[in-house]
């Protein structure tokens, strides 16, 4: 996949999350199957570029923390750097938990408060 085919790729993945977060905040498993169902169609684009150049088809395997709380959603920066972001205690507990993934060898990880 070139540079560019890849970024578009991760811009719209990215987009897809920020429309999810936005229209669904407490909806945790809705936005797990989007995550999953973007995750699916890149690894079919990478397995389709894969066959028709004779490369070896590497998939992208993503891992996912959920979480639920307070956090800080929105336009953040300034005049030199501006990104719609989130920021919070929240945020980083998810961060960690998809950090676990790869440890526990499973998609998802979710933590007490979303489980509850």
């Amino acid at each position: 996949m070139s540079p560019s085919i890849a970024a578009q790729s991760f811009r719209n993945l990215d987009d897809n999350i920020r429309d999810k977060l936005r229209n669904l905040p407490s909806n945790d498993e809705v936005l797990a199957q989007a995550i999953r169902r973007a995750r699916d169609k890149l690894n079919q684009e990478f397995k389709r570029e894969a066959d028709q150049n004779g490369g070896k088809y590497m998939p992208l395997n993503v891992g996912i923390g959920l979480n639920t709380g307070p956090c800080v959603v929105g336009n953040m920066g300034s005049d030199f750097r501006f990104n719609y972001s989130v920021l919070g205690d929240t945020v980083n507990v998810a961060s960690r938990l998809e950090a676990r993934t790869k440890d526990y060898r499973v998609p998802i990880v979710i933590g007490a408060q979303t489980a509850s």
